[in-house]
């Protein structure tokens, strides 16, 4: 897991119809986000090779490094999944709601890569994921799995696709131009098994075309306080990221995330998991019906995970853990300069989550506390920056997800956990939260920012063990104090 976290680390650091291949592969070379432009054309034969080839590296290092029982298959365990067909299983919350849709976004990638637009890639990700569970795992084939890794990886292989881009230069050489190959192979690798296929890695060529792309990275560093209902709480040292690509009101609207907006908040310390919170949003269409209003289909991806706080002792006093994985709606982004030197920009997001997760308080099987469901959220957001170097910052967003399927304890007596197929507890999962922020820009990109937030989560829960449904409300607070750095 601490793998996938430092790729998510990097990648945050750093026309499209059915049958149509968007052509425009753009490379960063330079500070000033000027990208070359050159035609692409689409191979969808190699990356279907590449493809078939990442799922034999992945299945060679489960088998032969990591030792990984899952991965002793033969004749026998293929024909028993296709026997059983599709289950929900049982893996912890960060595998199956971050690492199987970063796994699926190097299907999505691969796509990409050799020249397929954004919608000819999904196949791309869907098939990855069916031969892995299908054949390559001795355990029976996951639903939760192909879902989160399809859909979910069209938004992380869409963001390291365009993010690689940021460090590779055709018309760079010597260390710096390898240490920016580097970055890039790292941030996509399916990108890099490509270019080095093809001898791009090393090809020099100054001529291309080249266009401008705003982009904007804001690192934060600092401590964070959660603190729970009854008043303990603690502290913890915290890195947080904001990395936007484009200007919503530069781009047409009718190539998938040319727009987008990519957030994560890291734990440094013992008592937090290390990836708090990962969000995706990317423009999918859109149109601009006046110079500063936008209004689109967008997707979203939304990951917040926490544990306990260090003096809690109650285990339903888990602030928040929940995720929409596959959820897509409609959005709408506004802004203007009300008066001088003053502009406001507000964001509303409406969203259907086809598949997404929250924290059970009775479902415990193998390694998994959690439930399955579907639902909907809402986020919005509005802004205002003064004078050019303060901002102040509000949102309210919640997420709310149901599941309508019941089980019984009975029914998991002396059964093997990997044939359970339980999608959880039967009830919903209704998490808000409230921010505000103020920001203040110091010197040249030197900034100070305190964010505080009020999280508030209710549950309505039926327990398998006395057949009640039990509901309960429990709200904690999050205070961040953070400095902040600013690339353009």
């Amino acid at each position: 897991m601490k793998y996938y976290t430092f790729i998510i680390l990097l990648i945050l650091c750093s026309n499209s119809v059915w049958g149509q291949t968007d052509s425009r592969d753009t490379v960063n070379c330079n500070p000033a986000s000027v990208r070359f432009e050159r035609q692409v054309k689409p191979k969808a034969g190699f990356a279907a090779l590449e493809l078939v080839g990442l799922d034999a590296i992945f299945w060679g290092a489960s088998k032969f490094v990591a030792g990984k029982p899952f991965a002793d298959i033969s004749l026998a365990t293929i024909k028993k999944n296709l026997d059983t067909g599709f289950v929900w299983d049982n893996d912890e919350f960060p595998t199956n709601l971050v690492a199987h849709p970063y796994q699926g976004g190097l299907y999505f990638s691969a796509g990409r890569a050799w020249g397929l637009s954004f919608l000819q890639s999904i196949p791309y990700a869907f098939t990855g994921s069916f031969i892995w569970e299908m054949f390559l795992e001795n355990e029976p084939a996951s639903i939760n799995d192909l879902i989160t890794t399809t859909i979910g990886g069209m938004a992380y292989g869409e963001v390291m696709h365009r993010c690689s881009d940021r460090f590779v230069c055709y018309d760079q050489r010597g260390v710096k131009r390898l240490g920016k190959e580097l970055i890039a192979a790292v941030i996509d690798p399916a990108k890099a098994v490509k270019r080095l296929s093809t001898g791009e890695l090393w090809a020099y060529d100054p001529g291309y075309q080249r266009i401008n792309v705003k982009e904007e990275l804001r690192i934060q560093a600092g401590a964070r306080y959660i603190g729970n209902q009854r008043g303990t709480g603690e502290w913890n040292p915290i890195i947080s990221l904001k990395y936007t690509y484009n200007d919503p009101f530069d781009v047409s609207g009718r190539i998938p995330f040319e727009y987008f907006e990519l957030d994560g908040v890291f734990n440094i310390g013992d008592h937090q998991p290390l990836l708090g919170e990962i969000r995706i949003t990317g423009l999918l269409f859109g149109e601009t019906i006046k110079p500063n209003w936008l209004i689109g289909g967008f997707q979203q991806y939304n990951y917040m995970n926490s544990e306990r706080v260090s003096n809690s002792v109650n285990k339903q006093e888990i602030p928040f853990r929940i995720a929409e994985t596959a959820a897509f709606g409609v959005g709408s982004i506004w802004e203007k300069e009300i008066v001088r030197n003053v502009n406001v920009r507000s964001d509303l997001y409406l969203t259907g989550v086809l598949l997404g997760s929250y924290y059970s308080d009775y479902y415990r099987f193998g390694k998994r506390d959690y439930t399955y469901g579907s639902g909907f959220s809402y986020r919005a957001n509005i802004k205002f920056d003064l004078w050019t170097n303060v901002s102040l910052f509000a949102q309210t967003e919640g997420i709310e997800l149901f599941n309508p399927q019941s089980y019984r304890w009975s029914d998991t007596v002396n059964k093997n956990q990997l044939y359970l197929n339980i999608q959880g507890d039967r009830g919903r999962s209704y998490v808000t939260k409230q921010q505000a922020s103020v920001a203040v820009d110091l010197w040249k990109g030197l900034g100070l920012s305190l964010i505080y937030s009020h999280y508030n989560r209710f549950v309505k829960e039926f327990n398998p063990y006395n057949s009640r449904i039990i509901s309960y409300n429990f709200s904690n607070q999050d205070i961040r104090l953070q400095l902040s750095y600013t690339f353009h």
